[in-house]
């Protein structure tokens, strides 16, 4: 594996090369600097050594297909894997100073996981709703490495970047030359591929300033660029001749300049071949107010992130949702569940995990859903109750009641039993009429098939699953 650093400090830094011999999987860092500064726009992709792409082909991409590397699957099957170092949020936020009262531990973690969160995102352009054919799946049991093909498909790290100040970095193992099967279905597209990313962030110790400051938001808006970046996104704002992606740029005024570096495009990209977009162009677009720096225009994956961006709800632009989709086609909508679809009324993301559990009330987003109660408030008490039944045939059972929807399509339960706690049956069957709340759920009990006088000991449970 060979690397190749490219490390940009200023607007005007040109970035330095180390050259050395190619492999096929290799290493490619970029240390992107945040500070204040012009804001850009339009979208410009990556590829795999930086090379410039031909017209709208190639590109750095995830594969919708299993790709095995190093004996593991890193593509987009089953989510994008990642973990924090130190493998716990804690261990990870204590690796940073920050710029007054540090943020506690569930506000550092709800950062981290907000970042993820908005390249999941529903895309605001009416023509094309749509939210991300992929997924970021978090992976506390994976540990992170310093090498971007081995741990998670994506560490998040904490390095001496020698910059002044909070910055972060991208480290890509990109397999050059090669091609994916893309999120819309299409087989063989010609690109490079990632194979791995480590995200960096700088702890660099200035004798002068000493160690950069961070502050919650601004690490948030770090962290969902540099996620960016992971995703085969490049600096718009960097000014390469003819390479801006872009539908309509007129850049005669700063109001035409404005107007047209900030509609939605994504429904104009061919899903199924997005090189073949005919209403997509190549601008050569200025870093002045009759471009980039025209009021208004305000981009998530510019080279220094803006205060704009930083404080955004959701930092994402039409222009990063085309990237989106120009990189991760989706066809149609997919038919949500309701179970997702109450995720993503609730949660603001159809994908949220299933096993988070954003209130910490013990009860993750499977079972809120099933119990009919709020992700976001944690619940007071425990929502099953067991105890016990008596017949009459004198006999008692062991019995579980609960609260339940009426209607969880998208999620299945069933009440299991067990008298070693290894073996699980469904052993257990619906005791009574179910009490009906007229609001959509109904109490009830199961109990036991098993008599209790005949059994040493019995154990019942609430299996739920999705998809």
């Amino acid at each position: 594996m060979t690397t190749n650093l490219h490390i940009i400090g200023s607007l005007d830094h040109s970035p330095t090369r180390a050259a050395r011999p190619r492999t096929k999987l290799r290493a490619l860092a970029a240390l992107i600097f945040c500070a204040a500064a012009l804001p850009a726009h339009a979208f410009i992709y990556k590829t795999g050594d930086d090379s410039i792409p031909t017209g709208l082909t190639g590109g750095l991409r995830w594969d919708a297909s299993p790709r095995i590397v190093n004996g593991e699957d890193r593509s987009l099957n089953g989510g994008i894997s990642w973990n924090v170092q130190g493998g716990t949020f804690a261990a990870f936020k204590s690796q940073f100073a920050w710029s007054g009262t540090p943020p506690t531990d569930a506000a550092f973690e709800t950062a981290i996981r907000e970042a993820f969160d908005f390249w999941t995102s529903l895309d605001p352009n009416p023509l094309l709703p749509f939210v991300a054919p992929f997924s970021f799946v978090h992976s506390p049991s994976l540990l992170t490495t310093a090498d971007p093909s081995t741990g998670a498909e994506m560490d998040l790290l904490v390095g001496d970047l020698e910059l002044k100040g909070s910055a972060g970095g991208t480290l890509t193992a990109p397999i050059l030359n090669d091609s994916v099967t893309l999120t819309s279905g299409t087989v063989g597209y010609a690109c490079d591929v990632i194979a791995g990313i480590d995200i960096i962030f700088n702890n660099h110790i200035d004798p002068q300033t000493g160690p950069p400051l961070y502050t919650l938001a601004g690490f948030r808006s770090l962290l969902a660029h540099e996620i960016g970046h992971a995703l085969g996104f490049g600096h718009p704002d960097i000014q390469l001749s003819g390479r801006f992606v872009d539908d309509n740029y007129l850049g005669t005024t700063q109001a035409s300049a404005a107007s047209t570096l900030t509609n939605s495009f994504s429904h104009l990209i061919n899903p199924l071949n997005p090189s073949d977009s005919p209403l997509l162009n190549l601008y050569t677009v200025p870093n002045t107010t009759l471009g980039t720096g025209a009021a208004g225009v305000h981009i998530l994956m510019e080279r220094f992130i803006s205060p704009q961006t930083t404080n955004a709800v959701n930092p994402l632009s039409a222009d990063d949702y085309a990237q989106r989709q120009f990189l991760y086609p989706a066809t149609a909508e997919t038919p949500w569940s309701p179970f997702q679809q109450w995720k993503n009324n609730t949660l603001g993301n159809f994908a949220a995990p299933d096993m988070d559990d954003d209130d910490r009330d013990g009860f993750v987003t499977l079972l809120e859903y099933l119990f009919a109660t709020d992700p976001l408030v944690a619940s007071p008490a425990a929502q099953t109750t067991a105890g016990t039944l008596q017949l009459p045939d004198g006999e008692s059972y062991l019995s579980v009641t609960f609260r339940r929807r009426i209607v969880s399509d998208g999620v299945s339960h069933v009440v299991q039993a067990s008298g070693d706690l290894v073996s699980w049956l469904p052993d257990s069957v619906l005791d009574g009429t179910p009490l009906n709340h007229g609001d959509g759920t109904e109490t009830v009990t199961y109990r036991d098939t098993v008599p209790m006088g005949t059994a040493p000991t019995r154990f019942m449970r609430l299996r739920v699953t999705s998809p």
